[in-house]
């Protein structure tokens, strides 16, 4: 594994950079390492580079103080991504990942390739009322109550040693998503594709046509087997998705490109 340099050390990657790479910049979910998701780069595309996007306050920086604005951080991601100047990227988001992913793409004064949004609500329903009750519940209800998004491993249910560390974590982020406040903007001008499990509980598949409101460049909604982490089990369905999405990013760049 490689950790990229630059400010706070915000990047990793599973292998070095090439000169005709194009990245696709990944955001993790509530309590996700990102770097596990480094596992889907062997089988991406030769000229396709993962970089996983460490926030403060979590895995190799955990001794930094972890936000507790969604716009200041990701201010700081996107300034982050701009300094390493890469010609061409895309950005992918799971869950809390997501709504990260898109705003900073929104603040990038060069747009992403684009954008690959994963397991979650539209700008416009974030904070869900779950989201919200689930910041302010005690470690032990929190826990429980994550087994409706399918991402407590059964046996942690059972150590409340383990439940305390595993919950502190988590409702980090949940806190942080609750503060959560939709401000209108110009949709993004970056191609736009959604994923979404069939069996994800927290997202309604109906609720993934949302997000056509805030791209130029809608590339549509994508059902899958699983629920809210369908790729744990089904890492090949990410990775196609990835690659579905970088081509069809590409197609539409180059269509709409004939008439500038």
């Amino acid at each position: 594994m490689n950790r990229g340099g630059g400010l706070g050390h915000w990047f990793s990657t599973a292998r070095e950079a090439r000169p005709n790479d194009s990245v696709l910049y990944c955001l993790a979910h509530a309590g996700g390492n990102a770097e596990d998701y480094l596992r889907w780069q062997s089988g991406l595309s030769d000229d396709l580079l993962m970089k996983v996007v460490t926030l403060p306050g979590t895995g190799r920086r955990y001794c930094e103080a972890y936000p507790t604005d969604v716009n200041q951080l990701t201010e700081n991601i996107a300034a982050a991504i701009a300094r390493e100047g890469d010609k061409t990227f895309y950005l992918f988001g799971h869950s809390m990942g997501a709504i990260l992913a898109w705003e900073v793409a929104k603040k990038l004064r060069i747009p992403p390739a684009g954008l690959l949004l994963s397991a979650s609500l539209s700008p416009t329903e974030i904070p869900s009322p779950r989201i919200v009750r689930m910041a302010e519940m005690d470690n032990e209800t929190f826990i429980q109550e994550m087994a409706y998004f399918n991402g407590i491993d059964e046996s942690l249910m059972h150590s409340p040693f383990l439940n305390d560390i595993v919950a502190e974590k988590l409702k980090r982020d949940f806190q942080l998503i609750a503060k959560y406040r939709y401000q209108y903007s110009a949709p993004v001008s970056a191609p736009m594709m959604v994923i979404v499990g069939e069996h994800d509980a927290h997202v309604p598949v109906g609720s993934l046509m949302k997000w056509q409101s805030h791209t130029q460049h809608f590339l549509g909604a994508k059902q899958v087997p699983g629920n809210h982490f369908y790729f744990n089990d089904h890492p090949e369905i990410m990775i196609n998705a990835i690659s579905e999405m970088v081509r069809e990013s590409r197609k539409t760049i180059d269509d709409n490109a004939i008439f500038i």
